[in-house]
């Protein structure tokens, strides 16, 4: 049998993942549509385009950070919960937005950060203002280790000339981490981030790093793993310590009484056991969780930009699928399955063959990325700084989607849209068939076949039903066609 090469399928151009057995459509506000002169048609411009979203069968509209914010990372350091960030219209147009989506069958999914949030914060602003301030300990003050930041490579450490000490901040320094140790600051951030939301229809969460809340006893010094470097990668002290557990359960006790679904981010996670821990039906502390095994599949450095294009071979793609399928045969937890996000490029471009698609991007957007790479690195491997950022950049995905233009002037938006548009039959068909089988594909058993193989990729879906109807899938991920070789029913039991 003949069968094209993964390329020839174009990956679908918005960004898709698993939401049970329906599909979530992830939709970032920024320049979501060509912009209609004098009309920046950002949350409006998501609404106008419901019944496209619609047509493509997805359950969900994953709306990303919104929140009114100084933009010092867009909007995921929130300098107030329950508003809209003003360019991106009106608290109203949010409200509109969530009931037309409820109107054509659709969820709203908002992409909750409340690991952090804005130094311009009113709660900051008070914690900063006095080490007296009955607000001081709603963040963490202390003197500074050798811990990595986040964003940049330099210290999670910020002097605060206005109190005279030292602030966490895992992220960019405008992000002070809040101190989830503090049972008034989670019960404060509940109410202003996630109830007021719920009180508007909001249904669901995709919740931002959700194993940091809560912070190792003393702040322990990193390991020196690399050795020179004045700082040093922390994630294994920060992540997934005893506190999240119980923090997520009063969590979970305040959205069960809506009804919501939560959707968790869990980096630096390889431990499929202790991941369990986070979904399992008995523990009621997140429904679903991304995990980062297959999207980071070629990410085999520290720092995203130090990876190379490409540095990956089949095995260990199907390994990493694999490795995700383990979570959810034989227990009773739920997990997402996902190839791209509004952080991660093309899945076309990193895992088989878009050349014929070159990336566009704004000028000044990609000067002011290569200026920060400079600045971290010192200037030093600038070439293969530059080969990355281009592979992995983050802006492959969040690309603007074009406007009706009705016969009005039309503004170009800050970068161009994507010329995609012909995959939506492709995916109408994938989506639909994939609910109509729900019980083999998206509840069915995972078997690899041929694991070895280079070139192809051949796997089982297996019904936990036991009935005998099976689904078997072979993809190409070369440039060109190959002959694959009929399985034997042995082969399949």
């Amino acid at each position: 049998m003949d069968f094209k090469p993964v390329s020839a399928y174009r990956a679908v151009y918005q960004n898709a993942s698993a939401f049970e057995i329906g599909k979530a459509y992830s939709q970032r506000p920024v320049a979501s549509l060509l912009e209609i002169a004098q009309e920046p048609s950002d949350l409006p411009g998501i609404t106008s385009k419901l019944d496209y979203i619609a047509r493509l069968g997805v359950d969900a509209v994953w709306i990303c950070p919104m929140y009114d914010s100084p933009q010092a990372d867009m909007s995921y350091g929130m300098s107030k919960y329950e508003d809209v960030y003003p360019p991106y219209d009106f608290l109203q147009d949010m409200e509109t937005l969530i009931h037309e989506a409820h109107a054509w069958g659709i969820k709203a999914i908002l992409h909750l950060v409340i690991s952090h949030e804005s130094e311009k914060h009113p709660w900051f602003q008070e914690s900063r203002a006095s080490k007296d301030s009955s607000k001081r300990d709603w963040y963490i003050w202390k003197s500074a280790n050798n811990w990595r930041c986040k964003f940049g490579g330099g210290s999670v450490w910020e002097w605060d000339e206005q109190s005279s000490e030292y602030y966490l901040h895992l992220f960019a320094k405008e992000q002070p981490d809040l101190n989830g140790e503090n049972p008034i600051t989670r019960k404060a951030v509940c109410a202003s981030a996630m109830v007021s939301w719920l009180e508007r229809g909001v249904d669901s969460f995709r919740i931002d790093t959700v194993n940091m809340y809560s912070k190792p006893p003393g702040l322990p010094v990193a390991p020196y793993s690399y050795p020179g470097a004045p700082y040093q990668v922390a994630d294994m002290l920060y992540c997934n310590n005893p506190g999240m557990h119980e923090f997520l359960g009063e969590m979970n006790q305040i959205l069960a009484k809506y009804g919501a679904i939560t959707v968790g981010k869990l980096p630096s996670t390889p431990d499929m056991a202790r991941m369990l821990q986070y979904v399992t039906a008995e523990a009621k502390h997140l429904d679903m969780v991304f995990h980062f095994d297959i999207v980071n599949v070629e990410l085999n450095k520290p720092l995203r930009y130090d990876a190379k294009p490409k540095d990956w071979q089949l095995p260990d793609f199907k390994e990493a699928i694999a490795r995700t399928q383990t979570l959810i045969k034989g227990t009773d937890a739920s997990s997402t399955v996902f190839l791209e996000s509004h952080d991660r490029a093309r899945s076309i471009g990193r895992f088989a063959d878009d050349s014929p698609l070159m990336a566009r991007s704004n000028p000044s957007t990609r000067q002011m990325v290569l200026d920060f790479i400079r600045e971290h690195r010192n200037g030093e491997d600038m070439n293969q700084a530059l080969t990355s950022l281009a592979h992995f950049s983050r802006e492959h995905a969040r690309v603007p989607m074009e406007a009706e233009r009705s016969g009005k002037e039309v503004k170009e938006p800050w970068m161009n849209p994507h010329p995609l548009a012909g995959v939506l039959a492709h995916w109408r068909k994938a989506v639909l068939f994939r609910k109509k089988y729900a019980d083999l594909l998206a509840y069915g058993d995972y078997q690899a076949l041929r694991e070895e193989d280079k070139e192809t990729y051949t796997f089982v879906k297996k019904p936990p039903s036991g009935r005998s109807a099976k689904a078997v899938v072979a993809l190409n991920f070369t440039g060109e066609e190959k002959k694959w070789e009929t399985l034997t029913p042995r082969s399949l039991k």
